[in-house]
């Protein structure tokens, strides 16, 4: 929706969703688990090297997909464990205890999954919403509004049920 009304010019959004895709994307939101053995290997493999390492020898080193490589350093520099260089390259952070890296990496990972779950059982419960659209998305963004907003397909619907004739701007 973006953007659109802001405004204050009429403006038409169109939701296209179907119930059988939310089960592709719950799939989706559950991908991505990582294990703390390979974090943690990666970790040692990265450590092993005393330096800089590239992150074609790291794949090579702990025979991990390119994807779940990426997730696992982006985690375990969230973590403050692994530094990414300019270059390329990653590097252990000083003073890293690999241990508890590869554990906070892996609790990251999960509490990222979980957001997504929680995004996508609100985007459904959005799609299945009778009550008004603009209420629901401007409490979502924490702005107040008390609906009926009149223009979404909901309000439109509860007007024509009750006899009364919406205005289009």
């Amino acid at each position: 929706m973006g953007r659109a009304g802001r405004d204050g010019e009429r403006a038409e959004a169109i939701l296209f969703y179907r119930d059988a895709n939310v089960g592709t994307q719950k799939f989706r939101t559950g991908q991505g688990k990582l294990e703390p053995e390979q974090v943690r290997k990666v970790a040692e493999v990265i450590a092993g090297e005393g330096g800089p390492i590239a992150r074609k020898q790291v794949s090579a080193a702990v025979e991990l997909s390119e994807r779940k490589l990426s997730t696992t350093l982006q985690r375990l520099a969230e973590a403050g464990a692994v530094e990414m260089l300019p270059g390329g390259e990653v590097q252990l952070a000083d003073d890293t205890d690999l241990e508890a890296a590869a554990q906070s990496a892996v609790d990251e990972q999960q509490n990222h999954q979980e957001q997504r779950r929680e995004k996508l059982r609100q985007m459904q419960e959005y799609a299945d919403a009778t009550s008004c659209r603009r209420e629901i998305l401007l409490r979502y963004f924490g702005d107040e509004f008390e609906g009926p907003c009149n223009n979404c397909d909901n309000c439109a619907a509860e007007n024509n049920s009750q006899g009364t004739r919406r205005e289009v701007a």
